[in-house]
């Protein structure tokens, strides 16, 4: 039986020895499926070309699984390349692939040149397997390979076509799941999935935004069904991309798995298999955590460890082909998460917890209920149950967390329960979560201190609990970390908490902080900062704050409101400038900043209010505002003589 490799290189073979053709001819493709110069076209008609790093004239990926359980994916890329940007992206890749269980073939490596028209071929020198740089000292992994694959003869603008086959070389997989994005970071004339199937393997599959239902089709000589997912002119998706923007997009999630339980008893019969200890490592786990005085602090000792005697490698391919042994793990001081996850929870079963494990993803990612697939999650995390106490453990920081504000927003699935993902909760019935600081100050003027007291209010997603417990001096060097975010060089004095839930935390506290040597003017200042409580809740980059206009939704886990209060009493000290008050409101919420002075004192309050859990690109202007009026030194700063 002939393999998608022998095919796409009989093609191969085929179209070079018909010579030199090509160079005065507008060029094929290498499978002759396509004209070039008529995919350049419609990308011209269709798209301002002057105006983009590249436009993708061909993207098409085709997942084949054998008759014998194995996946063979082939990558079909045709890209203008139109700045140097766009070289670094799509002419000097880096494909990941596993050396131990798969073989990688390349068939095209190729760049058309307008200017001379003639395809300029890579030679054997351009395809190099490394080793990325993240495994090195890491030999268990040296399996974990890159294919270097670079375009010689680039010249701006120009166009590279790159295909090649990564093969399963024998079964392991029990099966196979995925999503497919038709929306990319820049255009496309033509995306197309295209999925391989025995009659019995069919996937279950969904389609979403304005994905057109699949074509129908049959491979004969290798007996295969196919479903062709194609569209033709698609826009980049949106910038920032951000996990909740990118589940709006047009994109196809499928799967072989029959269901969630089959899907995770696949993946929890292989973690288990590993999660034991051996006599060396039982004896250290017990010398480490014998000290501990509750079962919470032994699994925050247990956590420790876990950090401690692992360096983390933040590499992965595929999920748990086979995750090493928990004592390997800890022998070798090295572990990506799965491997981490796996020590993890043989040291807390060791010490007498249970322990789930669970998958999880990034807050506002959508997984799909019906297709059991796990192309949403970011990697494995553990829960963990004592006797009076539930906590998670993630393995990418290895710390626990005791409260639910880290899971808030997430999609989080117990592998052997539950038939689908679900998002999670603070249990809240109100959807509003609330930061609120109060602090009260006077001059010392003998110490040339700022000196007196503040009070924090934090509930639901915002509430630190997670930070904060334990029996050491946790809460203490979270408030230290707090205050001096606040107010740059305070420093902590006493502390006492008046609530503490994974829920609300209130904690009053004593606050001093050094008046810095007056500004040129012999003026002193006086500046709170933002806490970033709010800040901190939208995704990584997701909102940039320099940028006019975005063209994607920005996301929060919930309506939040942040308080920042400040009563001074400013001694003989005469004050020079005062906030001005300041009031907006709109759409995306509210903020006002409120000042006054009587009687030798100034107080101060702003409040930010974000009254929405999604913000539509068009509303980001509203939402900007808001933000930077929230942050502007003008609403913070206070000066004396």
């Amino acid at each position: 039986m002939k393999s998608e490799i022998m095919r796409l290189l009989a093609t191969f073979i085929l179209l070079a020895a018909a010579g030199p053709s090509a160079s005065v001819a507008e060029p094929d493709s290498i499978t002759a499926e396509h004209d070039i110069g008529t995919l350049l076209k419609r990308a011209r008609e269709s798209f301002d070309v002057s105006a983009e790093d590249a436009v993708f004239l061909l993207d098409e990926t085709r997942e084949s699984w054998t008759h014998d359980g194995r996946l063979v994916r082939s990558v079909h890329r045709i890209v203008y390349v139109n700045t140097a940007l766009a070289v670094r992206r799509y002419a000097d890749l880096r494909v990941p692939y596993d050396s131990a269980r798969q073989r990688f073939v390349v068939t095209a490596l190729r760049t058309w040149r307008p200017a001379d028209r003639r395809w300029i071929e890579s030679g054997p020198t351009a395809r190099v397997e490394t080793l990325p740089f993240a495994l090195d000292r890491a030999p268990d992994y040296a399996h974990r390979r890159e294919m270097m694959l670079l375009h010689d003869g680039v010249e701006l603008p120009c166009v590279v076509e790159t295909a090649y086959t990564i093969e399963d070389s024998k079964p392991y997989r029990p099966g196979i799941e995925g999503v497919w994005n038709f929306s990319r970071a820049e255009p496309a004339v033509v995306s197309r999935l295209v999925l391989e199937f025995p009659e019995q393997s069919l996937p279950h599959y969904e389609v979403f935004g304005d994905t057109p239902e699949a074509r129908r089709g049959r491979v004969a000589d290798l007996d295969l069904e196919t479903l062709t997912f194609e569209m033709t002119t698609v826009g980049a998706h949106p910038d920032p991309p951000t996990s909740g923007s990118l589940r709006e997009l047009p994109h196809v999630v499928w799967s072989t798995w029959k269901d969630w339980p089959s899907l995770g008893r696949a993946l929890e019969d292989r973690f288990n298999a590993s999660a034991s200890v051996d006599e060396p490592l039982r004896e250290r786990i017990t010398e480490h955590v014998e000290e501990a005085r509750t079962e919470a602090e032994k699994a925050r000792l247990i956590a420790e460890f876990v950090a401690e005697s692992t360096r983390l490698i933040d590499h992965e391919i595929g999920w748990w082909p086979s995750p090493r042994a928990a004592a390997r793990t800890w022998a070798s001081a090295y572990a990506d998460r799965i491997d981490r996850a796996v020590l993890a929870a043989a040291l807390f079963r060791e010490m007498g917890f249970d322990v789930e494990l669970a998958t999880w993803g990034p807050r506002h990612a959508a997984p799909v209920a019906g297709v059991p697939s796990l192309h949403w999650a970011e990697g494995p995390v553990l829960r963990i149950e004592g006797e009076y106490w539930k906590a998670g453990f993630d393995p990418a920081a290895a710390e626990l967390l005791f409260g639910p504000a880290a899971f808030v927003g997430r999609p989080v699935w117990s592998l052997g329960q539950g038939d689908s993902p679900v998002i999670g909760s603070s249990g809240e019935v109100d959807d509003s979560d609330r930061l609120e600081l109060r602090f009260d100050l006077s001059l010392d003027e003998e110490q040339k201190k700022w000196v007196g007291t503040g009070v924090m209010t934090a509930t639901g997603v915002l509430c630190p609990f997670e930070h904060m417990v334990g029996l050491d001096s946790e809460s203490r060097e979270y408030l230290e970390r707090f205050v001096d975010a606040v107010f740059e060089g305070a420093k902590l004095l006493e502390y006492n908490l008046a609530a503490f839930t994974p829920l609300r935390v209130v904690a009053g506290f004593g606050v001093e902080i050094t008046i810095e040597e007056p500004e040129d003017r012999q003026r002193i200042a006086l500046e709170f900062r933002d806490p970033g409580a709010v800040s901190s809740l939208f995704e990584d980059s997701a909102v940039r704050m320099y940028e006019q206009q975005r063209g994607s939704a920005a996301y929060l886990p919930s309506m939040t409101e942040q308080i920042v209060e400040l009563h001074l009493d400013f001694g003989d000290l005469k004050p020079v400038h005062i906030p001005v008050p300041r009031a907006l409101e709109n759409w995306a919420g509210e903020f006002t900043s409120d000042a006054s002075e009587a009687e030798g004192k100034i107080t101060l309050k702003q409040r930010l209010f974000l009254s929405r859990k999604t913000y539509p690109p068009e509303r980001w202007d509203e939402l900007r505002a808001l933000l930077l009026a929230d942050s502007h030194e003008r609403g913070r700063r206070l000066l004396f003589e």
